[in-house]
């Protein structure tokens, strides 16, 4: 009885995370912390600036960039209510300040004041019409660091980073 329930409680979380892929902009895989610092070093975060980061899950990426770069603004968007939870108490305990969390969908925000923007997305969610959506925001010399994958299309200024052994990050600078 008690394996029963066990398995249909595991089906259930299952079958939940695997709607929230779907309907994500990438199953949740944490950036390697040995990457998070080339992150903000190659996304020329300056201070002033605020940092997004576009499924910000548990909020890794944030939390350390926010120690590195105090003063810079960070904003993590998750749409997931378990990561979001896990990231707000990650940041609450951290006593960091600079830091702001949203629990929504990427697609509904607004980025106007976005100087750099961090996805960890797949191909085809960073190449779909709703991303570039999200894309058309930015303001001219804004920032778009995408963590493996790479835009079909861009017009404007790119630098890949690609060390032997790291995972490949692909820069990308709005045009005016």
């Amino acid at each position: 009885m008690i394996s029963a329930i066990c398995i249909s409680v595991a089906s259930c979380v299952i079958a939940a995370w695997m709607i929230y892929t779907i309907l994500s902009l990438a199953p949740w895989l944490p950036t390697r912390k040995s990457d998070i610092a080339r992150i903000g070093t190659l996304s020329g975060l300056k201070s002033g600036e605020t940092f997004y980061d576009l499924g910000s899950g548990d909020a890794r990426v944030i939390l350390l960039l926010a120690r590195l770069y105090p003063d810079a603004r960070f904003v993590g968007v998750e749409m997931s209510f378990v990561l979001h939870g896990i990231a707000c108490a990650r940041v609450f305990f951290s006593g960091v300040t600079n830091v702001r969390l949203i629990r929504g969908n990427i697609y509904t925000q607004s980025y106007g004041d976005a100087d750099v923007l961090y996805v960890f997305g797949v191909r085809r969610s960073i190449n779909s019409p709703r991303f570039l959506g999200v894309v058309a925001q930015l303001r001219a010399h804004s920032r778009i660091v995408l963590y493996n994958f790479t835009l079909k299309r861009w017009d404007g200024i790119t630098v890949r980073d690609a060390p032997e052994g790291q995972t490949p990050l692909t820069i990308y600078t709005v045009p005016e």
